[in-house]
């Protein structure tokens, strides 16, 4: 499938509302929401509003112009798609409990460049830079020493508490703190460089590596505190949360499953379907339809809100038990959509039931004589 657009994906999903609400017996509650648009090679592009956890942790830094997070499910991979201003953000993540957690994070401004590697809780096991520095802690904190019920943010400052007091006993001026610290246009006091060695402000010596990764992401995103420790500290932290907020569409909603995130049906029972979207060209479900049965009468409705189902995820839905017939929806080009009917689906109370979808099932166009990209 070519690569697609973000207005277009927005037009073509309000005029399949409409379409399903008439002939597929769809409600249409929670139609209009842009949300992934598959890419090339299995990457899935999620859009950024204004409010988004991830612009607004990229606010005031020379990367701030991010408009969407590129994620492949299938290979582990993430980048930021940044305007062109030679910056770019990208990493890899695993799968914790179900949900995707950032395992590794770059930020790069023209060949200059600062990394971060995370274990599975939250700790920080290496970090570096291209002008070849390398921090190795000497010790991580007993996940004993975390504080208890810790979330978001904190919850990466308790993992890296050690880490965290040795950089707090430097200055901390706010990362956003006036001036010409930070924006793109690449303003704020830029560490000064030597090939080799550690970035370090004329004005404050540091004697350990962290420093000078921190000092070297100063730079990349032209904060104005270019070599405080903590600022750039917190603000790994808080972007690395962003990313995983942002990525948790293309989780399986916890170990124990459940409706999908943002589900628009109000139908439940104790009967369980899984939906898998197997395919591996990138293209996510975009709705499936609970067809209202003729027989009984028995209600139907769209189960999945307007977060998709990803290519290489899968969402699991709460239902009444019985034999019921489900359509999966998919975008298949700018004015047609592809529909997968799957008949005869017996639901068993207490039992989880899976249909899945692969590239290569057959399907039928909507509307008729629509031309697929």
């Amino acid at each position: 499938m070519k690569q697609s657009s973000v207005n277009w994906r927005h037009a073509a999903k309000t005029t399949l509302c409409a379409a399903l609400v008439v002939n597929l017996h769809v409600w249409n509650a929670g139609c209009g929401v842009t949300g992934p648009i598959p890419l090339s090679d299995g990457w899935v592009r999620v859009p950024l509003d204004a409010g988004s956890a991830l612009k607004s942790a990229l606010r005031g830094t020379r990367l701030e112009a991010v408009s969407a997070l590129e994620v492949n499910a299938a290979t582990g991979h993430f980048r930021m798609a940044l305007a062109d201003t030679g910056g770019s953000v990208r990493g890899t993540f695993g799968w914790i409990d179900g949900s995707p957690v950032v395992s590794s994070i770059e930020f790069t401004q023209g060949d200059v460049s600062a990394a971060f590697e995370f274990d599975s809780l939250k700790r920080i096991t290496l970090a570096t830079t291209s002008t070849g520095i390398a921090w190795l802690p000497d010790s991580l904190d007993s996940p004993l020493l975390f504080g208890p019920g810790a979330s978001g943010v904190d919850a990466y400052i308790a993992a890296n508490a050690t880490l965290c007091s040795r950089t707090r006993a430097t200055p901390a001026p706010s990362l956003g703190g006036g001036g010409t610290g930070g924006g793109s246009s690449g303003g704020g006091t830029v560490p000064p460089f030597q090939s080799g060695a550690k970035a370090i402000a004329a004005s404050q010596e540091i004697p350990n590596e962290i420093a000078g990764v921190l000092g070297v992401l100063g730079f990349v995103l032209a904060l104005q505190a270019g070599a405080a420790m903590w600022p750039a500290l917190y603000f790994v932290f808080q972007v690395v949360v962003a990313v995983n907020l942002t990525m948790s569409i293309f989780g399986t909603n916890g170990s124990s499953g459940g409706s999908g995130t943002g589900s628009s049906s109000t139908i439940t029972g104790d009967a369980t379907v899984r939906v898998i979207n197997n395919r591996t060209d990138g293209v996510p479900i975009w709705y499936v339809v609970l067809v209202q049965d003729p027989v009984t009468g028995a209600p139907g409705s769209n189960l999945l809100g307007d977060e998709g189902i990803p290519a290489g995820s899968f969402r699991d839905f709460a239902v009444p038990p019985g034999v019921r017939t489900f359509n999966l929806v998919s975008p298949n080009g700018a004015e047609c959509y592809e529909i997968f009917e799957r008949a005869g689906v017996t639901l068993t109370s207490n039992v989880i039931t899976e249909i899945s979808l692969l590239e290569t099932d057959p399907g039928r166009n909507y509307p008729d004589g629509c031309i697929p990209d």
